[in-house]
């Protein structure tokens, strides 16, 4: 889950940086380029929200395999 969360905060990041270039280029005089990277932040947080919402189904459901618990052993005989 370490890995998975790690690329979610990457995600994050890479769709802020991507609102911060819209808005320089939209106050730079550049509209079409502020629109296209706007757009492809906009991409970029609902991908990053959909893996975060798998990620977390997928934790619920299988919590040994996620990390979040012990896995099942068989029982001592």
């Amino acid at each position: 889950m370490k890995r998975a969360r790690m690329i979610i905060i990457l995600r994050s990041v890479i769709a802020g940086l991507l609102v911060c270039l819209s808005a320089a280029s939209f106050f730079g005089g550049r509209p079409a380029i502020g629109v296209l990277f706007l757009l492809l932040a906009s991409a970029n947080v609902a991908l990053t929200v959909t893996m975060h919402r798998r990620n977390t189904e997928f934790a619920q459901r299988f919590p040994a395999l996620a990390g979040g618990g012990e896995p099942s052993a068989p029982p001592a005989s």
